[in-house]
């Protein structure tokens, strides 16, 4: 064996064989930057998922503030509707007055003339009802042309106001047929009265009085 043949071989055999791979212990300040770094991101995770916590906190505070406003409101509506009527009862008095009152009607409107198709000789006097004095000037024409007394005048108006209102919160119309049906069966009189009335009521501008 020749000592060429002996080399080539040698090199062949230490090309087979990859060198061995070395490995280094990093520097303190290399151990200290990667400690910083691992701290850094958990740190971040962190306050992450805190942010978060309090951001769900906040949002569930935000809503159930909104849900109590919202009951709240909806209990004064209700209080406030409770107020003016309560199921089909017919008022008296300073009672029926202050409901009356809490309708806040507008009174600028009366100058429609109140007819009726029974024409009535004597005028009747109603100045001995308790509510008498709480009526306008033409509210006690349309009183005796009607021939019914304060108090009745004052329910009626009080409960065609108030389905009126209901009804338009429904996206409806209280018309003339409903307050003929309605008001009968609350208080005793008659319908041709309550049609007069309503249309009254609609020319006054209290009720919105669309008419089929």
């Amino acid at each position: 064996m020749t000592y060429q043949s002996e080399k080539s071989k040698s090199e062949r055999f230490r090309f087979k064989h990859k060198p061995e791979k070395t490995y280094t212990t990093p520097s303190e300040e290399d151990e200290n930057e990667i400690l910083f770094s691992v701290k850094t991101s958990n740190l971040v995770r962190y306050v992450m998922h805190q942010y978060q916590e309090n951001e769900m906190e906040e949002n569930e505070m935000e809503e159930n503030e909104m849900h109590i406003v919202e009951e709240n409101e909806m209990d004064i509506v209700e209080e406030n509707e409770m107020d003016i009527v309560e199921e089909n009862e017919i008022y008296s008095g300073d009672e029926l007055m202050r409901r009356v009152t809490r309708l806040r009607l507008d009174y600028s409107r009366m100058d429609y003339p109140v007819e009726w198709k029974k024409k009535h000789k004597s005028i009747v006097d109603f100045s001995n009802d308790r509510c008498y004095e709480f009526l306008k000037v033409k509210e006690k024409e349309i009183c005796n042309v009607f021939r019914i007394s304060p108090e009745k005048y004052l329910n009626i108006l009080l409960y065609v106001i108030n389905f009126d209102r209901e009804f338009e919160r429904r996206g409806e119309y209280f018309i003339k047929s409903n307050a003929q049906y309605v008001i009968r069966g609350i208080i005793p009189i008659n319908s041709n009265i309550v049609c007069e009335l309503w249309d009254l009521f609609r020319e006054f501008g209290w009720i919105r009085g669309y008419e089929i």
